[in-house]
């Protein structure tokens, strides 16, 4: 069975769970709560929204820019997202966070 067993990756039953996960509003919000749980221990969010849980991710990204634009010295403006196009607005620093996230 080692060598010739199939494995989950030889099936769509893993994307099939996804997809239904992600299209029931009360599971898609279920397994959010469950991965910040993760993100955040000890924060209880279980009561939390979606809206919510979004912005306390954003603070987290925003801290975690901060304290490397301190490490490395690389002075640290903030990101900008204007509607159109996103890529040109902002400098440099940004357009380069941009198309290494695009390239992830």
């Amino acid at each position: 069975m080692y060598a010739s067993g199939l494995g989950p990756s030889r099936g769509a039953g893993l994307l099939h769970r996804q997809a239904w996960l992600i299209t029931r509003p009360k599971e898609r919000l279920n397994v959010a709560r469950a991965m910040y749980s993760m993100r955040f221990p000890g924060e209880d969010v279980s009561a939390k929204s979606m809206q919510q849980l979004r912005g306390r991710e954003g603070s987290r990204i925003r801290k975690l820019y901060q304290a490397h634009a301190q490490r490395t010295g690389v002075p640290r403006n903030g990101r900008e997202y204007k509607p159109g196009d996103t890529f040109a607005a902002g400098d440099d620093l940004n357009r380069m966070l941009s198309a290494a996230n695009a390239a992830l």
